[in-house]
């Protein structure tokens, strides 16, 4: 979100009830996100301690020294003194071929540097994004502490099961972006090669997008919707009166059999 829609939707936020705020130094709006929770929760009484903010480390600062800097910054940018979750926010870095095995050199000492980091206190917690199995699995060979949280594209037409499987087994959170595939789960032509996503919606009287997002609560997800729209905002997050039927459910997890739809970069490839 550019700085003007952060100031739209930050208030629009928190009088919606959200609390999680997302943001990563590749978005480029750490300081319209730090500036506007301080002003906008102080408007409204709400304690630094009531709120979480998450960022992340772009893959042009990979590296243990790059990263420990790149803490620093998203600190003096957030105007915070911690940040309540740190992720790694690809596997790669920048201008390396995915298959370069420099990858995952520099990838091991960002995580090293987010461990120090943590043990000080400027991080709460500390995971990955994107990350798929055989990089979470490499983290058992290196890593001190295992990622608290690793967040992903997840929605009916992409569910890597076996990313999702391993989580739950080691209790890594996960996080689901792009709950509605950016949007491409709301086409009319998705939405007719699925029509039983429709019915579902009109059964329990919600949006599309409703139905996809308590989808996603059901399994035990932390969800992002992102959106700078007033309106919106509250739709998603009023999700907590209705619940999907164990048929619902097992219909909505059957999409991706059916047709696999990966909207996102694919990290698969990253060494």
């Amino acid at each position: 979100m550019t700085g003007e829609n952060v100031e739209i939707a930050i208030p629009a936020a928190l009088d919606a009830g959200y609390r999680l705020f997302d943001t990563a130094t590749i978005y480029r709006n750490e300081e319209f996100v730090g500036e506007t929770l301080r002003k906008e929760m102080a408007r409204r009484g709400i304690a630094r301690s009531s709120v979480f903010i998450t960022s992340k480390l772009q893959t042009k600062d990979q590296g243990y020294e790059a990263a420990t800097t790149a803490v620093n910054t998203s600190l003096a940018k957030l105007r915070v003194d911690y940040i309540d979750l740190y992720l790694i926010h690809w596997p790669g870095a920048s201008g390396l071929d995915p298959s370069d095995p420099l990858n995952k050199e520099l990838r091991i000492g960002s995580w090293r540097a987010l461990e120090e980091a943590l043990a000080v206190g400027k991080l709460r917690s500390i995971g990955v994004s994107n990350y798929m199995l055989k990089h979470l699995e490499e983290m058992e060979t290196y890593a001190n502490i295992m990622p608290m949280v690793n967040q992903i594209e997840l929605h009916p037409a992409y569910y890597p099961e076996d990313v999702v499987g391993y989580c739950q087994s080691k209790q890594i959170v996960i996080q689901a972006y792009s709950s509605l595939g950016r949007g491409k789960l709301l086409e009319d032509s998705f939405l007719n090669e699925h029509p039983q996503v429709a019915k579902i919606s009109e059964q329990h009287r919600v949006t599309i997008s409703q139905v996809y997002l308590r989808w996603a609560l059901q399994h035990g997800w932390g969800i992002l919707p992102k959106s700078n729209s007033p309106h919106r905002i509250k739709e998603n997050a009023n999700i907590l009166h209705f619940k999907l039927s164990d048929k619902e459910m097992h219909y909505l997890d059957s999409i991706h059999i059916k047709e696999t739809q990966k909207i996102c970069w694919d990290p698969v490839t990253v060494m």
